[in-house]
């Protein structure tokens, strides 16, 4: 019986164990990986160039603001942020995190090649990028950072703190509510409806859908909760009928 009741036990513990969620991802700092450089060009807030190195560089405008990008009433939908870095292996991926979370790939981060400038500071593997941040969906107060996937799976983040112009985390302050991300249209639809409006295409559908509202911590300690509870009473329950 002991026996039994232990292989229950056990099995609902790795049941337990094996649904809890992942609270953050393996970042590697930029000082501690193999990088050859980096500079933080551009900065827009929606279609507003509010930077561009001179004669305000990106971390002198936010610095400028208060130290942050405020969005607490909701206004701002994106933000971009554009530069190059190097390492010494081949950027397979850019994008974003929100604080530690998951790695937001942007698609299109690569569309402008790098020039000769940037490939004799930083190297053959110098590149440029432009990342497109939708904020309208993150709500509170986050720390974003830009994110680099090597080509041996590493993911960077881009805080290179030895000075300003190189440090490219944005703290962000948004709204107590995020937006409801805008609905796609459907790739495949069953029936056409006549009275839809079929001239509002813009550029959205080349825009990669990076929307991504951050997990919390009191979410993700509701679920190992949760989990936790039911798999403790299937424990009792199995073991009040093997008692029966």
């Amino acid at each position: 019986m002991k026996k039994f009741m232990s292989i229950v036990l056990a099995l609902a513990l790795f049941t337990a164990v094996s649904a809890l969620p992942v609270f953050a991802a393996d970042y590697v700092d930029y000082l501690d990986a193999d990088y050859t450089g980096n500079y933080w060009d551009d900065l827009w807030i929606d279609d507003e160039h509010v930077a561009n190195s001179l004669p305000v560089s990106p971390d002198q405008y936010i610095s400028n603001n208060g130290g942050l990008i405020d969005n607490s009433d909701g206004s701002i939908s994106e933000i971009s942020v554009r530069g190059w870095v190097g390492f010494t292996q081949e950027i397979k991926a850019m994008g974003y995190c929100v604080d530690d979370g998951d790695m937001v790939e942007d698609a299109n981060a690569f569309e402008e090649a790098p020039d000769e400038g940037i490939l004799a500071a930083a190297g053959e593997y110098g590149t440029r990028f432009k990342i497109v941040i939708p904020v309208g969906t993150i709500a509170g107060s986050h720390t974003i950072t830009i994110v680099a996937k090597l080509a041996d799976g590493t993911l960077v983040k881009i805080n290179n703190e030895t000075q300003p112009s190189l440090n490219m985390v944005i703290e962000y302050e948004g709204p107590e509510t995020a937006q409801e991300p805008e609905e796609k249209p459907d790739d495949n639809p069953t029936q056409q409806e006549p009275d839809k409006d079929q001239g509002n295409t813009d550029n959205n559908d080349t825009k990669p859908d990076n929307s991504q509202t951050p997990s919390t911590g009191d979410a993700d300690a509701a679920a190992i909760a949760a989990v936790l509870v039911l798999a403790l009473s299937a424990a009792v329950v199995l073991r009040r009928k093997v008692t029966e």
